[in-house]
């Protein structure tokens, strides 16, 4: 072809080098006082991705660049840094109400729906700003000082936000988070909360799920859906499985909790491994954990790739015993499909539709249906993100087995989880259990 190293194929736009090498030239100049950066990407991508194909995918990415060359200031150099990131450099911007003003504008025209074959597509995008040289002396500082504001963009659901904002309070970007996770695994900074599922005709605990929480010496608290994309994007996600299974089969099998189950969440890529299998019974020999009581959670979008492979690992575990859920249920697009190519045991419907369960009909429709096509195929069903008791009577009322969710328990430490149980075993369960505490 006649592109460039310099050039991204996909939208013609330039690439991360030629933006370095830009950077590079811009600050090696004196009046380059004011060189702005916005980092931008755009929020959803992988599930639309994920939804509608990759050539759709690409075609967004198309008519997104086309745009976004279309309403920059005209001395900007635009440039696609990889995946859904791009990136826009504002030479000799002294002004921050003009850097505002146009990263403002550029988000309003961004998030305007675009024609993808036909079709309107909207798109949510979050920009990061770094002004050299108070934020980067050099191409790599400026990159990463941007890339902090945009993560913390997306933290925050707010559209901009400038670097010196997530300076007074600190916050790591991606690349940051990333760098940090080996520590962290080292170091014993990650560790189990549990959540407990009830059943909802007697109100006998059925499963404890076990949820990973990352305690960051320096961030504090950062929830899983934060790292574990991360980890997936690294070989970080097996030792982070491992260390969960690990720690979360271990107390409960001490306490002679062998009459509930414990469930886990593990990652699509981990069962696209050959030997994750042996590896999970491997823990369970060494920590005297029962196959039979172990339920491991995968999400819906998850199971779609590779389906081989994964039903291999499945089919390996099951027969060792070791059930499988499928989590976030109905909110891929492929329901009825993965259940027909999959065996599972039982299937968790997303909290998106059970929040409004007692208000929207709509909601109620989907979950009713959802709950006869699980139990048609045998399997059993789980609620998430029961909040009220309204809700719970909804849910029970269109034959759900099992919930979960806030309105039961909240995610909480081991020692907590057993005063819990004890105090959940005395009283006969009515909901919300706030009004029992």
């Amino acid at each position: 072809g006649s592109y460039d190293s310099t050039q991204d194929s996909l939208t013609g736009l330039s690439n991360q080098r030629a933006l370095l090498d830009h950077l590079d030239e811009h600050l090696g100049d004196s009046r380059a006082v004011g060189t702005t950066l916005l980092l931008m990407d755009l929020n959803g991508f992988k599930e639309i991705n994920d939804r509608l194909g990759h050539q759709m995918g690409d075609s967004l990415l198309v008519a997104f660049a086309e745009r976004l060359l279309a309403i920059v200031p005209a001395d900007s150099f635009v440039a696609r840094l990889g995946g859904d990131e791009f990136a826009v450099l504002m030479p000799f911007t002294v002004d921050r109400f003009a850097v505002t003003e146009s990263a403002a504008a550029i988000y309003q025209e961004l998030t305007a729906p675009l024609d993808v074959h036909g079709f309107p597509v909207t798109i949510g995008v979050s920009i990061g700003v770094a002004t050299a040289p108070q934020d980067g002396h050099t191409p790599a500082d400026l990159l990463r000082a941007s890339d902090v504001a945009m993560y913390r963009a997306k933290r925050t659901k707010c559209a901009v936000e400038f670097y010196d904002n997530c300076v007074r309070s600190p916050q790591h970007g991606r690349v940051s988070l990333l760098g940090d996770l080996p520590a962290a695994l080292a170091n014993h900074q990650l560790y189990v909360h549990y959540q407990p599922q009830i059943r909802m005709d007697d109100h006998s605990v059925d499963t404890i799920e076990a949820l990973v929480r990352w305690q960051h010496p320096v961030l504090g608290l950062i929830p899983p859906d934060e790292f574990i994309g991360l980890a997936e994007q690294t070989d970080l996600i097996g030792p982070l499985t491992e260390l969960v299974l690990r720690a979360a089969t271990v107390p409960m099998r001490l306490a002679g909790r062998l009459d509930m189950n414990l469930a886990v969440n593990v990652s699509a890529k981990s069962l696209q491994q050959a030997e994750f299998a042996d590896h999970v019974l491997g823990i369970l020999a060494d920590t005297d954990f029962p196959a039979t009581r172990l339920e491991l959670e995968v999400t819906e979008r998850a199971l779609v790739t590779n389906v081989e492979r994964t039903n291999y690992t499945i089919a390996q575990l099951r027969a060792a015993g070791v059930r499988i859920a499928i989590d976030d249920f109905g909110v891929g697009y492929s329901s009825y499909q993965t259940l027909q190519r999959l065996e599972v045991d039982r299937v968790k419907i997303d909290r998106e539709f059970i929040g409004n369960l007692a208000t929207q009909p709509r909601d109620r429709l989907i979950v009713s249906s959802l709950i006869r096509l699980a139990h048609d195929l045998g399997l059993d069903v789980v609620a998430e993100g029961i909040e009220t008791s309204q809700i719970w009577d909804a849910v029970s009322s269109l034959g759900c087995d099992v919930g979960q969710g806030y309105g039961i328990a909240m995610p909480m430490s081991y020692p907590d989880l057993r005063s819990w149980l004890t105090q959940w075993a005395a009283v006969t369960p009515t909901l919300p259990v706030a009004e029992r505490v």
